[in-house]
């Protein structure tokens, strides 16, 4: 699992922040989009919502909501829009929502932002992927006025990582990777 490591859960963040910059912005001036190499896709979303001036429209939630698009949705309000800046990331969970509102909290003065809520959604710490943005959690819960500013809070993120090191499901995916 570390050396394959499909999803770049270990790849030196300095290496992955170059890579996915310019992947960022390759996605930001197609017109019909980029092939996706397995980045970290929380990593990609947020690097992201640092620029949506050129958006009118923000799409926050889980892999539901990646599969909105002009294209497909014809028929309500997303046809509204005339560029789309989808942040939908897999397996988002509560957390996941209150980081990306934050990211871009910023942004949406006059735009729509469209947040996906599925029923997982409600189910706190369901999926551990949003710890690795546990400062950027914290920091919007006080923005949002949910919580009062703390010391920082230990954070197991780098068990969980660890720990999946050993993951079987994780492994499985690996050696699909190995087999492409």
């Amino acid at each position: 699992n570390f050396l394959v490591d499909p999803g770049e859960i270990y790849v030196k963040p300095l290496l992955t922040e170059l890579k996915v910059d310019n992947y960022v912005k390759a996605a930001q001036n197609s017109e019909h989009g980029v092939f996706q190499k397995p980045w970290n896709e929380r990593q990609v979303k947020k690097t992201f919502a640092k620029n949506l001036e050129d958006f009118d429209c923000i799409l926050i939630g889980s892999s539901h909501v990646t599969s909105i698009s002009k294209v497909r949705d014809q028929e309500n309000s997303i046809s509204t829009c005339n560029k789309i800046a989808n942040l939908g990331v897999s397996g988002a969970s509560l957390e996941d929502l209150v980081i990306f509102s934050f990211l871009t909290d910023s942004h949406v003065k006059n735009k729509k932002l469209f947040i996906g809520v599925d029923p997982w959604v409600f189910g706190f710490d369901k999926d551990k992927r949003w710890k690795k943005d546990i400062d950027l959690y914290q920091k919007a819960l006080v923005h949002f006025g949910l919580t009062q500013a703390q010391e920082q809070v230990t954070d197991d993120f780098i068990l969980d990582v660890m720990a999946n090191l050993v993951n079987f499901e994780y492994l499985a995916v690996s050696i699909n990777y190995l087999r492409e």
